[in-house]
Formats: structure tokens, C-alpha cells, sequence
């Protein structure tokens, strides 16, 4: 279930679980709030159905998701911070969730916000293997962006060329890291080629002579000693 990996990445970037009672017993639900609660007031409800279908996803956003926010409030557990700063991010298997139905819960924010993060389930064993093969197996925000960053961009590139055809580890953290606000994606650093350099060991004897006599340009000059100077050079290539 997706809902695990949900899990490992709250618990591993500054959230804790609230325990509550299972509500709906065809779903499991997690219900988190940061760690320093006090500098930031907010709840992330996270539920999956236990045997996905469109007929359950439906009934979330026509019945459900009321019915688990009356409930969440009315619990002691629950402060006032909760009716107006909660996100509910439902997980959904994407070959059972029309995009109509996806659309129609993430523009309904009645109650709750809700984002939706669909998943296959070839995405989701790909990405078990890659936690497994990391050693420790934690979603943290560093080590997704490592993941997202990896093979020097490369990765990155092949995603952008499958497009929505994409199904594998790398495309289910793409979709998590766009539904969950915490996890702040940083581009791995640029390392640039000196491009003067590379410019300077393709150019001809010729159009080094050019380059080499164009060096003034970089020092600012008049405009009418520019022409001149252009004049002269081109013209002599004629």
C-alpha cells in the first residue's frame, strides 16, 4: 500500500502520528502533525481504501471525507487549528481512478483540502527495491532529492521523455513530491565546463585571430571605434 511509503516519509521529515480509531473499516487512515507543533499548526490526514476501487474513492468525496472530519474533530485529542488547517491526501490506484474523479476531489475543498497521489503498483515495488538497496530504507527530503537528482540529471531526462508512460520509482516520487508541500525539491548543482575554454580548442587558427581581436569588446568601447573595428574584420575575410 502506498500509504507506508506516505508514512516513512512524514515520520522521516519532522511529523508524528496521532493515534485515532480506525473510523472507516474499509480504509486505513494516518493522521499527522509536525513535531514542533506549537511554530506550525497543521494536520495531514493520509488514507487508502484496503482493496482499492472507483466505487470507495467516490464515496470519499461524496460521504466519507464528512463523515471523517465530523469525527476527527469531536476527538480530545483534536485542537481548534484542526478544522481550518488540515489537508487530506488520499492515495488511489491510478488504474481505478478516472482523471474526472481525480480533478473532482482536488477542486473540492469542503471540509478538507485533498490532494491525490495515484499510484501502480510497479511503481510502488520499484520504489521498495530502491529503499531496500539504499541500506536504511528512510524517506527523508534529502534522500528523495538524491534519488530525483541521480545519474548527474540523466534520470530526470528519461522521465521527461516517457511522460505520462512513465511507471517506476522515479515517477511515483515525482507525483509525491508535488502533493506533499514539506518536501522541498533542490536541483542538484550545475557543474559548468569552462565554456571560453572549450569555445578556444574548436576554434581554427583563423577564428582564434578573430576571437583574439574581438577581446576588446569585453572592455567596452566606443561606437563608432566598434564599426571600425567590425569593418576591419570582416572585411578582411571577404
Amino acid at each position: 500500500m502506498l500509504i507506508k511509503i506516505i508514512e516513512n516519509i512524514f515520520l522521516n521529515n519532522g511529523y508524528q502520528i496521532i493515534q485515532l480509531e480506525q473510523h472507516l473499516s474499509e480504509f486505513k487512515s494516518l493522521l499527522f502533525v509536525p513535531e514542533n507543533y506549537e511554530s506550525r499548526e497543521e494536520y495531514f490526514l493520509v488514507i487508502e481504501a484496503i482493496t482499492p476501487s472507483e466505487k470507495l474513492t467516490r464515496y470519499i468525496l461524496n460521504e466519507g471525507a464528512d463523515a471523517l472530519f465530523e469525527t476527527i474533530r469531536n476527538n480530545q485529542k483534536i485542537d481548534k487549528a484542526f478544522p481550518k488547517n488540515c489537508t487530506m491526501v488520499l492515495c488511489c490506484e491510478a488504474r481505478k481512478t478516472p482523471r474526472d474523479l481525480i480533478l473532482a476531489l482536488e477542486e473540492d475543498h469542503y471540509n478538507f483540502k485533498k490532494n491525490v497521489i495515484t499510484y501502480t503498483d510497479e511503481e510502488i515495488q520499484d520504489l521498495l527495491v530502491k529503499l531496500e538497496a539504499s541500506g536504511h530504507g528512510k524517506l527523508t527530503s534529502a534522500a528523495i532529492n538524491k534519488a530525483i537528482n541521480s545519474n548527474s540529471g540523466e534520470t530526470f531526462s528519461n522521465f521527461k521523455k516517457l511522460g505520462d508512460s512513465a511507471n517506476n520509482y522515479y515517477s511515483l516520487l515525482m507525483k509525491i513530491v508535488i502533493k506533499l508541500p514539506f518536501i522541498q525539491y533542490t536541483p542538484a548543482a550545475q557543474q559548468m565546463d569552462d565554456l571560453e575554454q572549450n569555445i578556444r580548442t574548436n576554434l581554427t587558427p583563423e577564428e582564434t585571430s578573430i576571437l583574439e581581436r574581438l577581446t576588446p569588446l569585453n572592455e567596452g568601447m566606443r561606437e563608432e571605434d566598434l564599426s571600425s573595428l567590425l569593418i576591419e574584420i570582416w572585411g578582411n575575410q571577404q
